[in-house]
């Protein structure tokens, strides 16, 4: 009788043919998504919005205050230009409110007795600040309520101890609570009851803050870091603090996806040689040496940089990576020359060389980076486009100003339709220029009082 075990020592291993995996399902177009943020963060957002609105419209101020109030109720109510820089998009969107208000009526007849009840402009102008405030709440209680959500499920012993429908009570209250907190501290109160720029500026703040937001859910739907570039350029024609917000945009966008930081950077890069050339056109410093002397520097770059793009070799390939650098190297040096012609002639137009030079740099460093390193950092030109696209589309309201100037309204500060006048008005050139270095006892005292205000 045969051995059972020696016989199955003896049998060969049958060889298993390949087993192919199943492919990943496809999402069907009609699929349900989970949408960002669900009805209780909404909610959230309605209840501030209506309690931070009827507190503004209570504590609203009856008529023109002092300040810039009675400048401003003008500006807007005749598209003029205001003091500088001129709050483009605040003044048109207060000449829409104070036209289309339903709630007092358009202007009547001369000789007709009015009381301040029924006609009033600067009320008009305050309610659209109130306005402004209460939406910017609104947003913050819908951020505030979707993010303490998120925070609730990353703790376990949290998530664990209480259920969803728990939870969504607990992050509407929050919410709600935490952006009533912001709506009536001394600051954002006393800019929500008068004709100011500011409530506009925080709206633009919580507005773009929301669109990132809603980006870094789903990074595939760019449209709203398109958005949120549109919004962020418009924000600036508002009021130019905005711009103190980018690196926060930035270093957020940096945590999601390193791609798209390198995008933005290209983009902002790509702004900057805009705006340095539109500078350097104000200012008319700008010889035609110059401009010969920098397409004698830039067009080796440049073509350097397109052979770098169309020629058709295998990409990642050593003779490939070795261009890369050749050209990066021609890049720095170009960019050196241009920034030492700049600091010595002090033109913008050189400046704008400076940032087409670093979005090469920019773009070439990514290829290398992701070559050597299997990083993902290889610029897509198509969203950086775009994305400074809508960044300059945003600051061309700015030519506003010009235009309302040319009608010559009863407030036309600074006369902005001469070229002069424009370039002073946009630089702020009445007010004290910006002084970086300072004590630390200044320092310090300084957020003291931002500490004791918040």
């Amino acid at each position: 009788m045969a051995n059972p075990r020696k016989a199955a020592q003896n049998e060969k291993p049958k060889t298993s043919e390949p087993v192919s995996l199943p492919p990943p399902p496809v999402p069907q177009p009609g699929a349900p998504v989970e949408r960002v943020f669900r009805r209780c963060d909404w909610i959230a957002a309605g209840v501030a919005f209506l309690i931070a609105m009827a507190g503004y419209v209570y504590m609203m101020a009856p008529n023109v205050t002092l300040e810039d109030s009675g400048e401003l109720v003008t500006a807007a109510h005749h598209l003029g230009v205001p003091h500088p820089p001129g709050y483009p998009i605040w003044t048109i969107l207060g000449f829409l409110f104070d036209h289309l208000n339903p709630l007092s009526p358009q202007p009547v007849p001369e000789g007709v007795d009015v009381s301040p009840r029924r006609y009033n402009i600067a009320w008009r102008v305050c309610f659209m600040s109130g306005t402004f405030g209460a939406l910017a709440v609104g947003l913050l209680a819908l951020l505030i309520s979707r993010s303490g959500s998120m925070l609730l499920r990353s703790v376990k012993s949290l998530s664990d101890a209480i259920n969803e429908e728990q939870e969504r009570g607990i992050v509407t209250v929050c919410g709600v609570t935490g952006a009533l907190i912001f709506a009536f501290c001394p600051t954002p109160l006393s800019q929500a009851v008068i004709a100011e720029v500011y409530s506009l500026n925080g709206l633009f703040m919580a507005v773009t803050m929301t669109t990132l937001f809603i980006w870094m859910w789903n990074t595939q739907r760019d449209r709203y870091l398109y958005l949120t570039c549109l919004l962020w350029g418009l924000g600036l024609t508002n009021h130019q603090t905005l711009l103190f917000m980018a690196p926060a945009y930035l270093i957020l966008v940096g945590l999601v996806s390193v791609a798209v930081l390198m995008d933005l950077l290209a983009a902002g890069a790509m702004v900057g040689t805009i705006g340095f050339w539109f500078v350097g056109w104000c200012t008319s410093v700008t010889t035609i040496g110059e401009v010969a002397m920098g397409c004698l520097i830039g067009l080796p770059v440049i073509g350097l940089f397109v052979v770098d793009r169309l020629v058709n070799m295998r990409r990642g390939t050593e003779a490939w990576m070795i261009l890369k650098g050749l050209t990066l190297v021609v890049v720095a040096v170009a960019l050196a020359l241009a920034a030492y012609w700049y600091f010595t002639k002090a033109d913008a137009f050189w400046m704008g060389v400076v940032c087409a030079a670093i979005a090469m740099l920019i773009s070439l460093a990514g290829d290398l980076l992701e070559w050597h390193f299997g990083w993902q950092t290889k610029v897509n030109w198509k969203r950086a486009g775009i994305a400074a696209g809508c960044v300059v589309a945003g600051l061309a309201f700015y030519g506003y100003s010009p235009l309302a100037s040319s009608t010559n309204p009863p407030m036309n500060w600074g006369y902005t339709r001469d070229k002069d006048g424009f370039w002073h008005h946009l630089t702020r050139g009445q007010y004290e220029k910006v002084k970086i270095g300072r004590s630390f006892d200044v320092f310090w005292k300084q957020l003291t009082l931002s500490l004791i205000h918040i």
